[in-house]
């Protein structure tokens, strides 16, 4: 059908096609008839170094050493490849050769860049000669006589002033801790009984004495020493640190050049030239593809332009209206709620609502039924087209039950994953009395999954036996009649239109759609359908073309979040405050497969009875105990046996912090604000840096109130380290040792938050790995790695001034350790050595990415592997084999 209309058009536009020919036959061969004289010639000249064997050595014995070679010499010629285009270093390893190719426009210039290349190797050679031990030794020198400036610079406090110091800090603390406790018992008053009122006041008034106490014994002291510089003192500081570091990058760049080359030795070979300039093009060979090209040109501009493709179009083709034409969706497995209301507009949602108001014109009657049948379109583009449809229709105001009846084809749509009830679970009922099919039909639409107000999903479940026969029974019928009692409309999608099952369905609906695409569905086929279903007196209001190309993307960690149609009363009426529990909520995202992340599920998991005792006194408007009794629940808990739930609670719950989004109500803002704006949260205490365990804490506050949440969050802390009375130290260095590793179990390998740490874990981060970009990561090296390399060198000077020797080589080891971790994030955002490379060895070269940029629609696994490679994660994601498959192919 398709080979017909572009007769038609190339009939009735020939002279346009034959004259756009004509134009690209002459410019090709007039093109190329001038540049036949202007090839510009090309000289390839190349030499080698030849590596000779010692002793009993093989070639497979020095292919290590040459192939280290080799990364020398790329890394000392890096500046000349990039400026001579075609010049490579490449190793030889059966010839035990290391070889440099250059090009030029003639011989001489061609052998002087491969000259340059060697040049540049034996230069960057310290077995050839050059000496860098006397620069590093100035450069130590002048680093050791620059921090003594900086320390003579450093105000140093006597015991007796820093005693004074702490002792100001510390009622500063205590005030603070007394003025929160008065506010707190201020605001319960509110909502207190007389009784309460009265013990609250009491407290309150000896809160007021306790702080009245400590503010006289403040007046008292003298005042607390300062420790910061003046404005001169700050200059002088910011100056010696900028020469420091100055001082740090030339050290850095020499003592590189000590890990260089192993003095394998070897000889140079002479340099051969080649010409290799390529023979003049064809001015007839050129311009017959000209001919060729210009003809497809015109062509394709006249099926595109509208007045053109009038007569070949398929809406004027078929015996039906068309509708519209909706484009396919771009993504089809999308997390979060339905596409329709993720979606901020285009062209898709504006055709969807153009159809519907189409679809409205044509169906007047209430309740409608309506079935969306498909001919040489997709099964996944016909199903979201119906939720789309459906997503709509609720927008306009009508309430609708979205059935999937395909048993042909599986579909990976995110609307569509509600979990039971099916509409096999229907099909499936045993025949009975009216009034008990009737029953059992209510119960399952009752339970039926809504996805967004107005709009409930029923996916097909399980093929049954024989799916025409099914859907033509009484089941079936007596649930559309039971279904069109409660929705406005009843929104089917079935299969190929010519399938028993499809032209069933229709026939119970009464009204059917037919979905079409350009160039594959024609006429006859049309025409078929369309006389079967007139057969059995079905009403076809007409067409939907479907067009475009679709490109799949599946998360199938994320799924769209459901709400249960009829929630229990008294759970709407409850105070925010309770409904917190509930978690996840609906309509938000909703990151785990499982709920272990939820206050709710823990207490169920360490009582029993725990769950059903808390929904009662909800239901008995007694207030709001749930915080109360997780702490209670916690308390009496074994700690043998409540470890397990808490540490799953715990992880799951971190996890979902990392991966918050903007209106998650479970997630405080200030969390949001952080995880998107730095996109990471230290696990080792920075100052001015709240750590994992603060934030838990503080969104448990968030949660359950301040006095509940710091219950629960002493308790799990308890619970999980063992420590009778733990300080958040313990608690961070507990994530730091088993959060990842149960991430990893949860994941299947496949972590969403990543923990990326310094060899030896003096500098440890929690980040969401899909959104650790080159930015996130310059700004970790600033706030975070900075700020504890400031920290330690802090400690460490006032450790050795105290004579502390122990505390110095500790502060000494974690200082080279946040020294180490500092380069590798950089040599991970430049991505210059070969550990650092973002590989992808199914792509081509040229689509790989330069830098830390990753793709993440590569999924996972190549995109963490870097980390791994530069020892950036506490245990290893990927096996061996896997990290050896992700290396560049060339």
């Amino acid at each position: 059908m398709e080979l017909n209309r572009l007769l038609r058009i190339l009939h009735s536009r020939w002279p346009i096609v034959a004259l756009i020919a004509a134009a690209g036959f002459a410019s090709s061969f007039g093109l190329t008839a001038l540049s036949v004289g202007e090839t510009d010639p090309v000289f390839e000249a190349s030499t080698a170094i030849q590596f000779e064997l010692q002793g009993e050595e093989t070639i497979e014995d020095l292919a290590g050493q040459i192939e280290t070679e080799r990364g020398i010499a790329a890394f000392a010629a890096q500046d000349l490849i990039a400026e001579y285009p075609g010049s490579s270093i490449f190793s030889d390893t059966t010839g035990a050769r290391l070889v440099f190719v250059a090009r030029a426009n003639s011989s001489e210039e061609a052998s002087s860049r491969v000259r340059e290349l060697v040049a540049a190797y034996l230069d960057a050679d310290p077995s050839s000669g050059r000496d860098v031990s006397g620069k590093l030794s100035e450069l130590e020198r002048q680093t050791v006589e620059i921090q003594a400036e900086i320390d003579a610079l450093q105000p140093v406090l006597t015991m007796d002033e820093q005693a004074l110091k702490d002792r100001h800090d510390l009622l500063d603390l205590k005030m603070t801790k007394v003025r929160e406790e008065i506010l707190a018992l201020t605001v319960a008053n509110a909502g207190a009984t007389a009784e309460q009122q009265q013990e609250n006041a009491e407290r309150i008034a000896d809160l007021e004495a306790q702080l009245g106490a400590m503010q006289l014994e403040k007046a008292g002291l003298p005042p607390a020493p300062s420790t910061e510089l003046d404005a001169v003192g700050l200059l002088q500081l910011d100056s010696l640190n900028r020469i420091l570091e100055f001082i740090k990058l030339e050290y850095q760049r020499y003592q590189m050049r000590t890990f260089g080359i192993t003095g394998t030795g070897g000889t140079l070979q002479p340099t051969g030239v080649q010409d290799l300039t390529p023979d003049p093009p064809n001015p007839l060979v050129n311009g017959g593809i000209g001919l060729l090209g210009g003809a497809g040109i015109a062509l394709l501009a006249l099926v595109l332009t509208t007045r053109a493709r009038k007569e070949v179009w398929l809406a004027d083709d078929l015996p039906i209206p068309v509708l519209g034409a909706v484009p396919l969706r771009k993504v089809t497995a999308l997390p979060g709620p339905s596409w329709y209301d993720a979606t901020s507009g285009g062209r898709r949602k504006e055709s969807v609502q153009a159809v519907r108001t189409a679809i409205d014109g044509l169906i007047q009657h209430e309740p409608t039924g309506l079935v969306i049948v498909r001919d040489r379109v997709g099964a996944t583009d016909a199903h979201a087209l119906a939720v789309d449809l459906a997503a709509s229709f609720a927008s306009a105001g009508r309430s609708v039950l979205l059935i999937a009846a395909d048993y042909l084809e599986h579909v990976d749509i995110s609307e569509y994953d509600v979990g039971e009830p099916t509409l096999s679970a229907v099909l499936r009922l045993p025949p009975g009395p009216p009034e008990t099919l009737d029953a059992r039909i209510n119960d399952l639409l009752d339970d039926a999954v809504s996805i967004r107000a107005d709009l409930t999903v029923m996916s097909a479940g399980t093929a049954p036996e024989s799916p025409a026969d099914s859907l033509a029974g009484p089941q079936f019928r007596r649930f559309l009649s039971l279904a069109r009692q409660r929705y406005d409309l009843l929104l089917a999608v079935g299969g190929d239109a010519g399938s028993s099952a499809s032209q069933v369905l229709v026939q119970r609906l009464g009204a059917a759609i037919l979905t079409v695409a350009p160039g594959k569905t024609t006429q006859p086929r049309v025409n078929a359908v369309l006389l079967d279903l007139n057969q059995q007196r079905v009403q076809l209001p007409g067409a939907i073309m479907l067009h475009g190309s679709e490109s799949r993307i599946g998360l199938p960690a994320n799924r769209t979040s459901t709400i249960r149609r009829q929630p229990a009363p008294a759970l709407l009426q409850t105070e925010t405050v309770s409904r917190l529990r509930f978690y996840p909520f609906p309509g938000e995202k909703r990151w785990a497969s499982d709920a272990h992340g939820s206050l709710d599920h823990l207490v169920e998991a360490l009582t029993v009875d725990g769950k059903q005792e808390m929904a009662s006194t909800i239901a008995n408007g007694d207030g709001d105990p749930f915080g109360a009794q997780v702490a209670d629940a916690l308390e009496s808990s074994d700690r043998s046996t409540a470890y397990e739930p808490v540490a799953d609670y715990v992880v799951a719950r971190v996890e979902d912090m990392l991966t918050a989004e903007p209106g998650q109500a479970n997630a405080s803002d200030d969390l949001i604000d952080v995880v998107f704006e730095r996109g990471f949260i230290p696990l080792t205490a920075v100052k001015d840096v709240p750590t994992v365990w603060h934030w838990l804490v503080l969104e448990l506050e968030h949660e359950v109130g301040i006095a509940n949440g710091q219950r629960i969050a002493g308790q799990i802390a308890r619970t999980l380290t063992g420590v009778e009375l733990p300080g958040p130290d313990e608690m961070d260095r507990w994530l730091s040792a088993e959060f990842f590793r149960r991430h990893l179990e949860r994941t299947d390998r496949e972590p969403n938050v990543w923990h990326i740490t310094s060899p030896n874990g003096a500098v440890q981060l929690l980040v969401n790995g899909r959104r650790l970009t080159d930015d996130k990561l310059g700004r970790m090296a600033t706030d975070i790695v900075r700020r504890r390399i400031h920290e330690l060198e802090r400690a460490l000077k006032e450790s050795r001034q105290a004579g502390e020797a122990d505390a110095g080589e500790r502060f000494e080891a974690d200082l080279r350790d946040a020294h180490r971790f500092e380069i590798s994030l950089g040599v991970l955002r430049g991505g210059g050595s070969e550990e650092a490379r973002l590989v992808y060895p199914w792509r081509k070269h040229d689509q790989r990415p330069r830098g830390w940029s990753p793709i993440w629609s590569e999924g996972v696994r190549p995109n963490i592997a870097p980390l791994q490679r530069l020892d950036l994660l506490p245990r290893p994601v990927l096996t061996d084999e896997e990290l050896e498959a992700l290396v560049s192919t060339g």
